[in-house]
């Protein structure tokens, strides 16, 4: 399973018609654009689900077939369950897409923490978390946070949103004081800072 941006999911899938239409109108406006793009998505995947809000649009995708199957092979209904408005998972801070956000997940049985940050809705966010997880070929898979998700399960953590941060250039700045402070680093899954300099001065200290 793996998350795309709409734009990307254009780029890779997208026939001539609708890749005019998204760079006139930086969206898809009507399912008559959308649903063959969905419906290319599904001859090279099991199963295509669009989630995120306006501009934050962005498809998961499930597990890739071994082969492309033909067009008239896609079933309608998949098609329809792919576009099928969903009830929100989280609050409604966790789809933002006009601002940063630094985020806090906890592991409900160790109690260890790990934050991290995104300049994306953090709903996107969190299912990259579950995707990377389990995709073995992902780089992030066999980071701290992603082994945890796999031996404790991805229901053990609970995700919180921390502060919301508007200046994309502070960003990690602001995300390793909060790796300090909710003590990520030493008791926790982050594995480094994004600064070189803060992490010697934090294992000088230990």
């Amino acid at each position: 399973m793996k998350t795309i941006t709409r734009i990307e999911a254009v780029e890779h899938y997208g026939n001539d018609i609708c890749k005019r239409h998204f760079k006139k109108n930086k969206t898809l406006t009507n399912k008559d654009i959308e649903n063959p793009l969905i419906r290319t998505m599904l001859q090279h995947y099991e199963s295509v689900e669009r989630a995120g809000f306006g501009k934050g649009v962005y498809y998961i995708l499930g597990d890739e077939r071994p082969e492309r199957i033909a067009w008239h092979e896609v079933k309608i209904s998949a098609i329809i369950n792919a576009t099928k408005k969903r009830s929100r998972t989280y609050a409604d801070d966790f789809y933002k897409t006009d601002t940063c956000t630094i985020y806090l997940a906890t592991n409900i049985v160790t109690n260890e923490s790990y934050v991290g940050s995104t300049t994306r809705a953090l709903a996107r966010r969190i299912s990259e978390h579950k995707s990377h997880a389990y995709s073995e070929n992902n780089a992030n898979y066999k980071t701290h946070i992603s082994q945890a998700i796999r031996e404790y399960g991805f229901n053990a953590f609970t995700w919180k949103v921390i502060q919301h941060w508007d200046d994309e250039k502070t960003l990690r700045d602001a995300e390793d004081i909060w790796i300090i402070n909710c003590k990520a680093f030493t008791k926790g899954y982050n594995s480094k800072f994004n600064h070189n300099k803060l992490k010697v001065i934090r294992e000088k200290a230990l």
